[in-house]
């Protein structure tokens, strides 16, 4: 036998197999090769193969929807198509050649339409009809003694082509009797019908969606003798077989939103934006195209924890109710299936570890074959439990169902939400004060400006404060106040979140240091939106003392419906909450200290008394705080006087008395644990006290105040004393004018001694220091010791002479010319 008919369209190398060969060797072509052709076994090809196998005769079959009298697809009373194609082997002759097709159980022959037969042989074509009951004999049996259910029909091919003219029932191939002729070719339709339900079924009668419809069909013929186109010496018959079906068509789930609160079509967004607090309302439609249904159920799979499947009723609305109230079901607008005589409606069951809700049917036959669909609402509550902001959720409906042949099968269908929450950040800075103070950070949003304190509200000036200008403002923190400052703090809630009914019951806490008191004017407590517009709350017991618990303020939600802070957006103002207050840097404000206040978002939901939400806020969004520090004590040393006149400046002479004098600066305020201490160098010592001077508006906590300062640093010190010490307890500033420095003023004697670290230019250091709770700052005031650079010179008068003359001697001693000039006993000497 030669080849016979080769088709490939996969790209992959070739196998060409005699089809009439079992096991052998065949020739490999690799199209990727250059080389010869190399041997494998053709049972077991290379993995990239396609194995072909040579027929001598070949057919192929297919089918096509010719009348759909239905629902879109096959269903029954369709017609169905069926094309059956045949090649013969250009180097092979067929007599006897005949068609033999079967039709599975679900469908009948269609006799209104007469079976065609196209051939092509030799470039000449032949066709026309077959005839039923001699060319074309069909064969019911099998429907009537319900053995199968199929229906069988044999074309004599052979005997059409005497009957329609050809010379005779012989196919030869294009080479097989000589020159080529070109391929023979043949083509048979047909059609049947669609039945209503298969006659042999294995569980029940109706045709249900997904159900085949099978078709298969044998082509066989005598190979005869090319020469003498008659049957061989010892005859030979060879055929080929193919097959076509298609399935009854399913519908496919379909699921959507359809209400939101209520309001068809109420939501907005891609996805729709939902809310905590919010009601959706879902719809799940499935068409039936032919109304019959088996084992038949949507369930929808809810996603935790925003939709709860026990929720729903359990009973079912079996009729169409608009919307759905919050946890019940309906049919739709579109359920046309509960409308057939005797349809059964849906039982709910609930699933409360998968999450989900089931619609179950019982099982259905329409003898109408009408296309119907299921159309189902039902609604629950959207919970109000913690999550983040802006997360996609994804609601997912199955249906499930079966065919009659007990095999199940299920489409699904998905639908997503944006579920919106408040998401919220707190900022704080100073916003100004009454002292003379300085600031670091951003103090302002861009464009406005906070008030002084004493500004009535909404406390700041320039426009709206938005999300958009606040540019990180307030964040600003003071230095170099003291007490009795006022000092004006600025405090912004920003909603951020797109939850579309806002931020709920929004608390804050604000700590208030030992630092700060509430100044006798009060608080002066501002709390607007960004607009300006004042926003009501409860403050009880907000910053209620200095040292005490923090304390709540919480923001009134206008309903049950809207929160106090709205959604996100980047101009209203609206999602913006601005508190400013006042506090005064109490009297007792240690100096140097940092007086931090923080403030915090204590709670906020999504719903009127829903759960708190800080647990899934960012962290670093929940608390800010602004620092005031307290200014610091200064001090200052300085060299006023010495008692020797022919000393200049800080140059000094051994023995000489010099006089110190300490100015210390202290803040408004109190500063403990204060404490000078002047320790000298080896070339210096204290000799005495001469006074300690205070401003009016300074006390001390010590026994006998500044006097007593004085006199227990005299007593302690050693005559003469290499360091002196003054302990001052706690000081206190008690004047409130911001204007004046108070001061205490301390004025001590040094001598200079009379050691060998004091040589000339020698710069015995020293320095002054005060310290107290919280620092201590250091003041020096040098001196340079200086020492006599004498001359000596002697001259003799006269300056010869001889025995018995008188000889005067002069010895001239002087400080040498540049050198320090005193009051010592030196001069002419005779």
């Amino acid at each position: 036998s030669g080849a016979a008919v080769l088709s490939s369209s996969t790209g992959d190398d070739v196998i060409v197999r005699n089809d009439s060969s079992a096991t052998g060797s065949a020739d490999l072509l690799d199209p990727d090769d250059t080389d010869v052709p190399f041997t494998v076994n053709p049972n077991n090809p290379a993995i990239d193969d396609h194995l072909l196998t040579a027929r001598s005769i070949a057919t192929q079959k297919s089918v096509a929807l010719t009348t759909d009298r239905g629902a879109a697809g096959t269903s029954p009373d369709d017609t169905l198509t069926y094309t059956i194609n045949f090649q013969i082997s250009d180097y092979f002759s067929f007599g006897g050649v005949s068609v033999a097709d079967v039709m599975g159980d679900g469908q009948f022959f269609d006799t209104s339409f007469v079976p065609t037969l196209t051939v092509t042989e030799g470039g000449v074509t032949t066709s026309g009809s077959f005839i039923l009951g001699t060319d074309a004999v069909l064969n019911t049996a099998q429907r009537t003694t319900c053995g199968a259910g199929t229906s069988a029909v044999t074309f004599n091919v052979s005997n059409a082509l005497v009957r329609l003219g050809a010379t005779n029932g012989t196919l030869s191939g294009g080479l097989a009797v000589g020159a080529n002729t070109g391929a023979t070719t043949g083509q048979i339709t047909f059609r049947s019908t669609v039945d209503d339900e298969y006659l042999c079924s294995p569980r029940r009668g109706s045709l249900q969606p997904n159900d085949r419809l099978n078709n298969n069909v044998t082509i066989s013929g005598e190979v005869l003798d090319n020469a003498t186109q008659a049957s061989q010496a010892v005859r030979q018959f060879e055929d080929d077989t193919s097959a076509a079906g298609t399935n009854i068509v399913a519908g496919s789930i379909g699921k959507t939103i359809y209400a939101r609160n209520g309001v068809i079509g109420g939501g907005s967004g891609s996805p729709a934006q939902y809310a905590p607090g919010d009601t959706i309302t879902y719809r799940v439609r499935h068409p039936l195209p032919t109304s019959d249904i088996d084992s038949f159920r949507l369930s929808d799979y809810l996603p935790l924890p925003v939709l709860l499947a026990t929720g729903m009723n359990t009973t079912f609305i079996a009729s169409s109710c608009g919307v759905p109230a919050v946890g019940r079901a309906c049919y739709g607008p579109a359920d046309t299936f509960h409308n057939l005589a005797g349809a059964p409606a849906p039982t709910i069951s609930l699933d409360s570890v998968g999450n989900v809700v089931t619609f179950s049917y019982a099982n259905y036959d329409s003898r109408t074959n009408a296309a119907t669909a299921v159309d189902i609402l039902f609604t629950l509550p959207i919970t109000s439990v913690a999550m983040r902001d802006d997360l996609y959720l994804t609601n997912q409906a199955q249906a499930f169902f079966k065919n009659s042949f007990g095999e199940d099968a299920s489409t699904g269908s998905i639908v997503q939400i944006d579920l919106t929450q408040p998401q919220l950040r707190i900022r704080k800075g100073v916003a100004g004060s009454s002292g003379v103070g300085s600031y670091s950070g951003i103090q302002h949003p861009t464009g406005r400006t906070f008030g002084a304190p004493g500004t009535a509200c909404p406390g700041f000036t320039g426009g709206t404060i938005n999300s958009s200008n606040l540019a990180g403002a307030p964040d600003a923190n003071a230095t170099n106040l003291d007490a009795g400052d006022i000092v004006r703090f600025a405090v912004v809630v920003e909603n951020l979140g797109e939850g579309l009914h806002g931020a709920f019951d929004v608390r804050l806490s604000d700590s208030l240091p030992t630092g700060f008191v509430i100044p006798a004017s009060g608080l002066n407590l501002c709390v607007t939106n960004g607009v300006g517009s004042a926003l009501p709350h409860t403050a009880g017991g907000f910053l209620a003392g200095s040292g005490s618990a923090p304390g709540t303020l919480e923001l009134t939600d206008p309903s049950a419906l809207v929160g106090a802070l709205s959604a996100d957006s980047a101009t209203s103002g609206l999602n913006v909450a601005v508190i400013t207050y006042e506090l005064e840097l109490a009297s007792t404000v240690p100096a140097a200290s940092a007086q931090t206040n923080t403030a915090s978002i204590t709670n906020f939901s999504s719903a009127d008394g829903g759960p708190n939400y800080t647990s899934v806020n960012p962290a670093a969004d929940l608390t800010n705080a602004a620092t005031v520090t307290v200014k610091e004590p200064v001090v200052a040393k300085a060299l006023v006087a010495t008692d020797q006149a022919h000393t200049v400046g800080s140059n000094v002479v051994v023995g000489e008395l010099v006089t110190y004098e300490v100015t210390m600066t202290i803040p408004e305020g109190t500063t403990p644990a204060a404490q000078l201490v002047d320790t000298l160098p080896a070339g210096l010592a204290v000799v005495g006290i001469n006074s300690i001077t205070p401003s009016a508006g300074l006390s001390t906590s010590v026994t006998g105040g500044f006097a007593g300062v004085r006199t227990n640093a005299q007593t302690a010190l050693a005559s003469p004393g290499q360091q002196v010490s003054f302990d001052f307890g706690t000081l206190t500033n008690a004047n409130r004018a911001n204007g004046a420095d108070e001061t205490i003023v301390i004025r001590y004697d040094v001598v200079v001694l009379d050691v060998a670290a004091n040589q000339q230019g020698s710069v015995p250091r020293n320095s002054a220091r005060f310290s107290y709770t919280g620092g201590a700052k250091e003041a020096g005031a040098n001196v340079t010791v200086q020492e006599p650079a004498l001359v000596v010179s002697k001259v003799a008068s006269p300056a010869y002479g001889d025995a018995g003359d008188t000889i005067t001697y002069v010895i001239d001693v002087r400080h040498a010319p540049g050198a320090l000039q005193g009051s010592g006993n030196f001069g002419r000497r005779t």
